[in-house]
């Protein structure tokens, strides 16, 4: 990364318990919300035709209902981001 973002340049001050790290503009590898759509896609919405928006949402639903919190630590973990002990 060139610079860090516009808010870091102008002194904003961070409490001492958290430490801020840029990504880059687009980065969807180290983006664990990318991580969950990709696994919604290849688990729950590949080789579907949805007839409307409605149909859509709907299977969108089942795949958010069927998602446990496991399965979210398991697709968004990361070994580059540990938390704080």
């Amino acid at each position: 990364m060139t610079e860090p973002p516009i808010t870091w340049r102008r002194g904003l001050e961070w409490p001492k318990n958290i430490i801020p790290f840029a990504l880059p503009a687009y980065c969807p590898e180290l983006n664990s919300i990318e991580r969950l759509w990709l696994y919604w896609r290849t688990h729950h919405l590949s080789n579907q035709s949805h007839r409307d928006y409605r149909a859509l949402m709907d299977a969108l639903q089942v795949a958010h209902d069927a998602t446990t919190p496991a399965i979210v630590k398991s697709v968004c973990r990361t070994n580059w981001l540990r938390p704080i002990s």
